[in-house]
């Protein structure tokens, strides 16, 4: 997904007091660090620091649009905000995940060897998307690996509110 990544070199800063600094340790003040330039790379790449993939509303959006253009057979836009919310307004096919036990009805009636796309979402992205996110990866997908030819899973960057905010037109309901 990341064929040329250009880095950038930055210097590393404490932010111990010299008192607190470990004397055989100050070599790391000021030792440079790689980070990758990601201008032009594909939004939806994978951030290294919390291992969740994560797409932007404008590539989620042609994914719901061009389904048989996407690489995907099916695409399961996931909602885990409260129920109120849910019903307030929602992306079209969301199903809304409150407990682990919805979590794994997630994958009820779908056929085996498909491509699937696995969106999860909450108001901004930033806590319960994020957390049950890392908790589907880590303990409900690989019970179904073999399943399905091919599952990704996804954070939604910037949750419902900026999905709604540029594609009122995808959701069923408001903000």
């Amino acid at each position: 997904m990341v064929e040329s990544v250009r880095f950038t070199t930055l210097k590393r800063l404490t932010l111990l007091p010299e008192n607190l600094r470990e004397t055989n340790s100050t070599h790391l003040m000021r030792e440079p660090i790689e980070l990758p330039d990601l201008t032009g790379v594909d939004p939806s790449y994978r951030d290294s620091f919390d291992s969740i993939s994560r797409i932007t509303t404008e590539r989620f959006a042609d994914i719901l649009r061009n389904l048989h253009r996407s690489g995907y057979d099916a695409v399961l836009p996931t909602d885990v905000r409260y129920l109120y919310e849910f019903i307030g307004g929602h992306i079209f096919g969301a199903k809304n995940i409150r407990c682990k036990k919805d979590l794994h009805r997630l994958f009820d009636g779908l056929k085996k060897g498909i491509r699937l796309c696995i969106v999860f979402h909450c108001e901004y992205s930033t806590v319960r998307g994020n957390h049950v996110c890392k908790k589907f990866k880590s303990e409900i997908c690989p019970n179904y690996e073999g399943r399905f030819e091919k599952i990704d899973v996804f954070l939604l960057t910037g949750g419902y509110k900026d999905f709604y905010k540029k594609y009122p037109e995808l959701c069923d309901g408001g903000y």
